[in-house]
């Protein structure tokens, strides 16, 4: 029975490559120069600017198709066996599995690239094994495929945190945005449940941090909602659907 469910793996495996061809990796300067628009424009409480910056960004990946069907099923699939496997394994075991879950997601975007759950989820396995430039390749490219993404914002946030060529503004920017996106998609859950595992990973000082730096982030939301500058006449939010 378990060499037919590997052969039944290898089989979907081969199929969905067949289907999907190699594609060169997706140019993330343009998304890079935007995201950095975006956040200096958040830091200094400029909803309007960084709205056109964050709306730019959706713009860079509209000419390639939403992610596929096949792709989310194999994302599935992958994560499914990982999540099997942890059962009774050991330490050791369970990083190779993770290798494994790992390598599987960057074969799925090499194929997809618009796959933003995919990406997401490989960047903060990397950020979770503290490789921060890898996380944030990958944070920015889920960010490319779908902007919104309060998740994303949030981790690329932390990925850079001990960037020395990363600005405390630009920082302080990021995660303004992941805030205005956490309350605008009702993702706090979801936020809290990846923001507080990889938190309790860093020492005290690494912790103090990021609390500075997401405790200025609330405090200009704070400011932009007493102003009411989060919403437009109409009422609707002014960060882009």
């Amino acid at each position: 029975e378990l060499r037919s469910t590997a052969f039944d793996i290898a089989v979907r495996n081969q199929n969905y490559e067949s289907e999907n061809p190699l594609l060169p990796p997706p140019d993330m300067h343009e998304t890079d120069n935007l995201i950095s628009k975006t956040a200096i424009a958040m830091s200094s409480g400029n909803i309007k600017e960084g709205s056109e910056a964050l709306r730019a960004i959706g713009l860079t990946a509209v000419t390639l198709d939403k992610t596929k069907p096949a792709t989310v099923e194999r994302h599935k699939a992958a994560f499914g066996r990982y999540l099997a496997s942890r059962n009774n394994s050991s330490p050791d075991d369970i990083e190779k599995r993770q290798a494994v879950l790992m390598a599987e997601f960057a074969e799925i975007l090499s194929r997809d690239p618009v796959a933003s759950k995919t990406a997401d989820e490989l960047a903060w396995l990397f950020l979770l094994t503290k490789e921060a430039a890898e996380a944030r390749r990958y944070f920015t490219q889920a960010i490319w495929a779908e902007p919104r993404s309060a998740v994303s914002w949030y981790g690329l946030g932390m990925s850079m945190l001990w960037d020395s060529n990363v600005d405390d503004e630009s920082l302080i920017g990021i995660f303004t945005v992941a805030e205005i996106l956490t309350q605008q998609t009702h993702a706090t859950e979801k936020v809290n449940s990846k923001v507080d595992y990889i938190f309790y990973q860093h020492a005290p000082e690494e912790q103090a941090r990021f609390v500075r730096f997401r405790t200025r982030a609330r405090q200009i939301v704070d400011d932009m909602q007493t102003k009411g500058v989060l919403e437009n006449k109409s009422g609707s939010a002014l960060l882009p659907p």
